[in-house]
This record gives structure tokens, sequence and C-alpha cells, in this order.
């Protein structure tokens, strides 16, 4: 018998930063973690989050460190990702071989929307030049100029239905109720707002829906 003790930290980021809200994808025998590179406050009064950290393990306990990817700062982005991008979520793109990265994007105003990239090496990522792909319709509380929640995506394929369905942190209006918004495509570039999928019977913020 193998005994793993799972309170070890064994990939510890630099002092001060924070490692959090990650997606691991499996390739050739390797693990891959993408993550908030989280550090302490520059310029704003949240904690500075403007690109994920990469990491990759054969076994899940040795790790090598990559360099980061999807910096706000290279290419310089558009105003809805000025500020921060949170909350990468990787999917095999069904078309092809490639990688696609969903992820959220929001401004010095933290106005979230929801963005896409891809990769054909898991190293190298592009955004798509349609982005944002994703901000919830009227049903919303929803500013492009106040903070405003549409965040942590989560994708999901329907088979009987062959469509893909995304589901985001929310609030509900005329009460900013807290909400899961969901949306539906059929190439996983256009989506189409479906209004709430689920609304909190209170203000708090719904946070990372995940579907297992």
């Amino acid at each position: 018998m193998v005994l793993f003790d799972f309170e070890q930290a064994y990939f510890v980021e630099q002092q001060g930063w924070q490692c959090k809200d990650h997606t691991v994808v499996k390739h050739d025998g390797l693990y891959h973690v993408f993550y908030i590179q989280s550090l302490p406050p520059d310029g704003h009064w949240m904690r500075k989050e403007q690109w994920f950290g990469h990491i990759s393990s054969p076994d899940l306990r040795h790790w090598t460190q990559h360099a980061n990817v999807m910096s706000v700062d290279v290419p310089w982005a558009e105003h809805w990702e000025s500020e921060f991008v949170w909350a990468p979520l990787i999917v095999e793109d069904p078309n092809s071989s490639d990688w696609l990265m969903f992820y959220t994007g929001a401004s010095y105003d933290v106005d979230q929307q929801v963005g896409l990239a891809s990769s054909h090496n898991l190293v190298n990522w592009y955004r798509f030049g349609g982005n944002p792909i994703y901000s919830p319709g009227a049903w919303a509380v929803w500013n492009e100029n106040l903070w405003s929640n549409c965040r942590d995506p989560e994708v999901y394929f329907e088979p009987d239905s062959l469509k893909h369905y995304m589901f985001n942190t929310a609030s509900v209006a005329p009460d900013s109720l807290g909400g899961i918004s969901l949306a539906e495509s059929s190439d996983l570039s256009s989506w189409t707002d479906l209004g709430a999928f689920f609304v909190n019977d209170s203000q708090n913020v719904m946070e990372s829906v995940r579907f297992v």
C-alpha cells in the first residue's frame, strides 16, 4: 500500500503569492495545472491577478513550473479584460486537436465577462478574436462600469441535444439575488443567453459551478 499525505504542499508558490481557482488536464502522460497566480494588491484595492500560472507533473506530486500564460499585458488586453483574468477552464476542442480555455476577464471596475483562448500545446495560448464571448442579459444585474458578476465558467456537453451549455456566477434582477447563468452553443465560440439557471433565496453570490 502506498500512503499519500494530502495535507503536504508539494507545490508552493512564492511567499505572499496565492495559487487558486485551478483547472487540471492530462496530456501525453503529464498533468497540467493552470491557476490564478495571485499577488498582493498593486494599483488596485484587489489582489493583482493578471495572468495564469502553469505547472505540470507526471504524478501530481513533483512539479515543474512553466512560464505564465494569458497575461493582460501581452498583447495589451482590451478594456473588458484589462485588469483581471480569473477561473481558467480547459477542455479539448471536439473539432480539432487543440485545447480551449474559457476564462473570466474583468476591467478596472470589475465588470466580468467570459473569454475564450486556444492552444495546440498547452504552452502557447491565443485569445479568440471574437472575445468576449458571453455576458448575461437584461435578466441579470450587470453593468459595464460597475462590479458585475459573470465568472467561473463551467462548460457541459449534453449528448442528446448535441449542445454545449455554459454556467457562470451571476446576480439576478431586480434584487441582486445570487444565481447561476445559463447559455448554449453549438460551436463553443458563439453563445446564446438562456437566462438564470438557478436563483438563490439571498444575495449571497454563488461560486464555481462544477459538474461531476
